[in-house]
């Protein structure tokens, strides 16, 4: 109402500073936590990144000045599913040891595979396990560009901030204590979403293809002019009387291209889980998508982070698509509608988001409440 101006420099007697980079993480609201473990000792860390627009890649590294061997992370479930059967992996040996150090000419699958599952982005989710038998002082950092296989590819997407301190005393462990081997998670017990029906090897055309697009053009100096993150052009539609903008139908298996011609953008659905097949890169020369590079083992999501790639200064300083994400659903159990959205919630709030529906593929309408 006006009645409570305060000078652009300062905040309720509070000098305003400029941002940090990185951004500071807190993580379960302390700012860089000791965790404990004793010699020996596994620790299952589940990681949640509840932040609105930070990506990180967790890595464990020495603290400078101390002396230990940085120990293996084990990755065990991504978005609170379980990872199945890693097809490289001995059945006797420990399940899915993160390559940390691998490059991607060395293995382009493995890479790729160990990108998707490593990578955090907003609203996403990554169990591991930590074992060390090396005694020491050792950080969990996000990781810098190149520093690791990830899927993100523009460095200043990345939060390169220390999360947390861990410390591994001398003494050892009351009770040893051993890693799950591969077999484990072949375990019928574990519940997973009903597998989509479509060939990996030989996929089909992609039923549903969306496009995540910002418009530069709708922010003006006197602010936002229009929607100006859209999906397939389309911005949110609230309207309870319009049919959903995106309709799918129970029981039945879609192919889901998703990519972005500008910008990183955070692609969550509601409801149902999908099966992250694999990445397709842009061939700017033809420019179309060439075929996807495959994950070596089914990545269950309901959360997947895709960016745009660079402008093109030979044509216009136009953008260029980055990678393509390609995944798989299959809609069981219920009808009804709800949402798909940007889990960048700036980008969400103003625009990025659609209806979906699941429809019964014999009447085209919703079950019977």
């Amino acid at each position: 109402d006006g009645t409570n101006k305060v000078a652009a420099a300062d905040c309720y007697g509070y000098t305003l500073t400029t941002s940090p980079s990185p951004t500071p993480t807190t993580v379960n609201g302390q700012l860089h936590p000791t965790i404990r473990m004793d010699k020996g000792q596994i620790k299952r860390l589940r990681m949640v990144n509840a932040t609105n627009g930070q990506t990180y890649v967790p890595k464990l590294r020495v603290k400078a000045g101390s002396t230990g061997k940085v120990p293996p992370v084990y990755a065990i479930a991504v978005d609170g599913i379980t990872l199945e059967t890693y097809g490289k992996a001995n059945p006797g040996e420990p399940f899915f040891r993160v390559p940390y150090a691998l490059q991607e000419a060395q293995d382009r699958e493995l890479y790729w595979t160990t990108g998707e599952i490593i990578t955090l982005a907003p609203g996403q989710r990554l169990d591991v396990l930590i074992k060390t038998d090396t005694p020491g002082t050792y950080e969990l950092y996000g990781a810098a560009l190149g520093e690791c296989p990830m899927v993100v590819e523009d460095a200043k997407d990345l939060n390169t901030s220390l999360m947390a301190t861990i410390e591994v005393s001398s003494t050892p462990v009351a009770k040893a204590q051993a890693l799950p081997t591969a077999n484990f998670f072949k375990d019928t017990r574990i519940k997973r979403p009903e597998r989509p029906e479509v060939n990996v090897a030989n996929l089909p055309q992609a039923t549903q293809t969306l496009e995540f697009k910002t418009i530069g053009s709708n922010f003006t100096s006197s602010g936002i002019k229009a929607p100006p993150f859209v999906i397939n052009g389309r911005h949110f539609d609230a309207d309870f009387d319009d049919p959903a903008q995106v309709q799918l139908y129970k029981g039945h298996s879609d192919v889901w291209n998703l990519y972005s011609t500008n910008d990183a953008h955070i692609f969550h659905i509601h409801i149902n889980s999908f099966q992250a097949l694999g990445r397709a890169e842009y061939d700017r020369t033809r420019k179309v998508y060439r075929d996807p590079i495959p994950y070596l083992m089914p990545i269950w999501r309901d959360t997947i982070y895709f960016d745009g790639g660079p402008r093109d200064t030979s044509n216009s300083g136009e953008f260029i698509p980055g990678r393509m994400v390609v995944m798989a659903s299959k809609q069981v159990d219920f009808t009804g509608e709800f949402v798909l959205h940007c889990h960048n919630l700036f980008h969400e709030d103003n625009g990025m988001m659609v209806t979906v529906a699941i429809l019964d593929p014999k009447t085209g309408e919703y079950d019977p409440t």
